[in-house]
């Protein structure tokens, strides 16, 4: 009897340890906010890219950046001083280092090919419409240029976004981790306004 009162008692410990193992296996793990969308390397090489959504750019050209969602509703706005980044619509400075990040993402902004010949009533079959749109990005260059990129459906294998630019007539695939990127800290630093 002794026995089997033992056996009882190290099989409920041992179901214990599974669930508190399984708990634990399941348990959504904090991941590290992303620092840029690219490497030191993969900058420097898409410096050079002729794929590149603005090819003449760098950082220091944008004056201010309006990243919106139409899908999630959120907007986040930053702009240039002398000295760094602010954000004009929040009364707090923002991490200038993610905030510099987020216009070299947008200054290089690279894409794997370009769609020639869509006709704008065919937008919609790649996202890229008013309400549907992932993300609008708004960019005011220093020369006081208004330049709008409209980010649209993941491709059908998931490497890259649907784009239109400016008043072009193609529609481009703009690297996933780029959109991703951009995207990560217009939720991130909503929910850090919020709290």
């Amino acid at each position: 009897m002794k026995n089997r009162s033992s056996l009882f008692i190290l099989g409920g410990i041992f179901i214990a340890l599974m669930i508190f193992t399984a708990i634990q296996m399941n348990r959504p793990r904090a991941v590290a906010p992303p620092a840029a969308a690219f490497d030191d390397g993969q900058i420097a090489q898409l410096e050079n890219s002729p794929n590149r959504i603005y090819i003449d750019w760098t950082d220091d050209d944008i004056q201010a950046v309006q990243l919106f969602s139409p899908l999630m509703d959120l907007t986040l706005t930053f702009s240039r001083l002398e000295d760094g980044w602010e954000f004009p619509d929040i009364p707090r400075l923002p991490d200038q280092e993610v905030i510099q990040s987020l216009a070299r993402t947008i200054s290089i902004l690279p894409f794997e090919y370009q769609i020639d010949g869509v006709q704008p009533a065919q937008y919609p079959e790649f996202g890229l419409t008013q309400n549907e749109s992932v993300l609008f990005i708004q960019i005011i260059r220093n020369d006081g240029n208004l330049h709008i990129v409209a980010v649209g459906d993941l491709t059908s294998t998931e490497d890259g976004y649907y784009a239109l630019v400016d008043d072009r007539r193609e529609v481009y695939v703009i690297q996933r981790n780029a959109i991703a990127f951009l995207l990560y800290y217009l939720r991130e630093f909503q929910v850090e306004v919020s709290e």
